[in-house]
């Protein structure tokens, strides 16, 4: 695969990827270089991170109900 065609094929993954309400914000988007897909990776990575880390947070909050209410995460389901 050339490098122009895997510039296309990502920004056409972002677009496929991306929250309808969102796709303004990248639609237009230009990807011409190496430094701009490492960008978008580490942009990616950083977002997964914190939200990876508000998952654990609220899955704590969420066996702390469990537990003031007296159920189990299984009765949750």
């Amino acid at each position: 695969m050339k490098t122009r065609e895997f510039y296309k094929r990502l920004k056409d993954d972002m677009l496929a990827n991306t929250d309808k309400n969102r796709q303004h914000l990248i639609k237009d988007i230009q990807i011409t270089s190496l430094e701009q897909v490492l960008g978008l990776f580490r942009s990616v990575m950083i977002k997964n991170s914190i939200q990876y880390e508000e998952s654990i947070q609220m899955r704590k909050e969420l066996k702390n109900l469990c537990s003031v209410l007296g159920i189990s995460e299984k009765d949750l389901t």
